[in-house]
């Protein structure tokens, strides 16, 4: 499954009853590499590429020891009230909502709404918009950050650097770049710098970052060299079990920031 396949199959409904009461998390099956205590980058993951309920996957998260959650369309048919249970659960884990994408056909204004709501700093747009300064200066207002995750890097990074406005940044998609490009690598460093999320999946079939052809090594460590210090979002279906799965490939994108480069011997 991908992304736009779960967007057309529409937001779960949350029964009341798993709101109930926050269950206990439990150990997971390894014990994840918690972020040091300086870390400048946070560990995220997109909830729609998980299995279960809003609070299956948010437990899935936090058992993983996964910093922030993003949302795809999860949040499509809340009320104020729904939407006060989800931020106050995912926030006893001691997690935040980092990004939400704006649902297709609707108005940023209510995206922005529904943001602030949840405590959520960002919001994706997955399409250009003709009135995108306009745009922009209503999250500037709202103190928010829109992010542009277009079919190409390229041409969200010419729309940013255009721009010129902080509250408008690169949400970049690993997968697709280099399903698309090949070696991703240099469009990573070319965009860093107007990038506030990296998606992160293996390809092909958008799995877990340590399977397929992607680099991902050579990826973080270069956002380590560049000063990086936003959200690195695992946007993939685990292949096997999802909090042993998500502990393995956030401890890789950790180990990659703190390895030092090798010396070359005289």
């Amino acid at each position: 499954m991908n992304r736009r396949t779960f967007l057309a199959a529409g937001a779960a409904s949350i029964p009341a009853a798993l709101w109930a009461q926050r269950p206990a998390a439990t150990p997971a099956p390894g014990a994840p590499i918690p972020p040091p205590p300086a870390a400048k980058i946070t560990s995220s993951v997109m909830l729609w590429t998980l299995k279960g309920s809003f609070q299956d996957r948010v437990l899935i998260a936090a058992k993983a020891g996964i910093q922030s959650v993003e949302l795809l369309n999860e949040y499509a048919d809340w009320d104020d009230a729904a939407m006060a249970k989800a931020r106050k659960f995912v926030a006893s884990f001691g997690m935040g909502i980092d990004a939400i994408a704006a649902l297709p056909g609707g108005t940023l204004d209510r995206t922005i709404a529904v943001a602030r709501k949840l405590n959520c700093p960002q919001v994706i747009l997955r399409t250009a918009r003709a009135n995108l300064r306009e745009d922009t200066a209503l999250a500037e207002k709202a103190n928010l950050t829109l992010l542009l995750e277009l079919s190409t890097v390229a041409e969200g990074l010419n729309l940013v650097k255009q721009a010129g406005n902080p509250h408008l940044q690169l949400a970049f998609n690993v997968y697709d770049e280099h399903m698309q490009r090949g070696d991703v690598l240099a469009a990573v460093k070319e965009a860093v710098d107007y990038t506030a999320v990296f998606h992160i999946a293996g390809a092909p079939g958008r799995s877990d970052p340590s399977l397929g052809d992607i680099k991902y090594r050579e990826i973080y460590q270069a956002l380590q060299k560049s000063g990086y210090i936003r959200y690195v979002t695992m946007e993939y279906t685990p292949a096997g079990e999802p909090v042993a799965s998500l502990i393995e490939a956030v401890d890789g994108f950790r180990a990659a920031l703190t390895e030092r480069p090798a010396v070359a011997s005289s």
